[in-house]
């Protein structure tokens, strides 16, 4: 019976145990590719947004106004 060792074995390779594959640590796939399309829908709407312009009370003109004599009073209760 021979008892040379196998140079093959993983004692021989220096681990003694066979190595696990590491695990990576960090967020799935899927968060990734969901906080990817948020990137994508900012910066569509930023471009959109710059391309249009701004919108808003201080860029409408104002009502006009209601012609003399027309307004409407408010006495302040009912009889």
């Amino acid at each position: 019976m021979d008892t040379t060792r196998d140079s093959t074995s993983p004692a021989a390779r220096g681990g003694g145990a066979e190595r696990t594959p590491r695990r990576r640590y960090g967020p799935p796939a899927a968060v990734w590719g969901f906080l990817a399309l948020l990137v994508v829908v900012f910066l569509g709407s930023y471009a959109l947004g710059a391309a249009v312009g701004p919108i808003g009370r201080e860029d409408r003109p104002p009502p006009p106004a209601p012609p003399p004599g027309t307004e409407h009073v408010h006495d302040g209760g009912h009889p």
